[in-house]
C-alpha cells in the first residue's frame, strides 16, 4: 500500500468554505496555530494551503501571524 499526501488545493478550498459558512472573509483571520504531524512533505503542504486560503486578499498592514505547536 502506498502513502497518500494531503491535497493543498482541497485543504485551501475547505478553509475558504469554512470562512464562508462562518460569514467572515479569510483576511479577517489574524492568527493561526498549527500542530504539524512532523512529516517533511505533509507539513509544508498544509502550511501552504493555509497561506493560499487566508492570504489571497490580505493587506500588508494586517499580516497573518502563526505559531507552530510542539505539544
Amino acid at each position: 500500500m502506498g502513502s497518500s499526501l494531503p491535497s493543498a488545493e482541497a485543504q485551501a478550498r475547505l478553509v475558504r468554505e469554512a470562512c464562508i459558512d462562518a460569514g467572515i472573509a479569510p483576511s479577517q483571520i489574524g492568527f493561526v496555530e498549527a500542530h504539524g504531524t512532523g512529516t517533511a512533505v505533509g507539513d509544508p503542504i498544509e502550511a501552504h494551503a493555509l497561506a493560499a486560503a487566508l492570504c489571497e486578499e490580505r493587506s500588508t498592514e494586517a499580516p497573518l501571524l502563526n505559531r507552530v505547536g510542539e505539544d
